[in-house]
């Protein structure tokens, strides 16, 4: 599997129908640099821009699933 940048993000309250909703995805970085309508995070999550904020590290509860892949694709130094 090919290492890739990702974010960190979580979505805003409002947006959220569960606690899992609310939790820390992880959304691959796109590759072309382009901005997408929507995201999808590893776990399979979509947002779309005004939904969630970025973050420079994990905070709250982590989805497993997006922490688990991230791990896995993250770049090695």
């Amino acid at each position: 599997m090919t290492s890739r940048p990702h974010l960190i993000v979580r979505v805003h309250a409002e947006y959220a129908r569960t606690e899992q909703d609310r939790s820390c995805h992880f959304f691959p970085v796109p590759l072309d640099g382009e901005r997408p309508a929507e995201l999808r995070a590893y776990c399979g999550y979509r947002i779309t821009p005004g939904m969630a904020e970025a973050l420079d590290h994990p905070a709250g509860i982590p989805c497993m699933p997006c922490l688990m892949t991230a791990a896995i694709n993250s770049p090695q130094p």
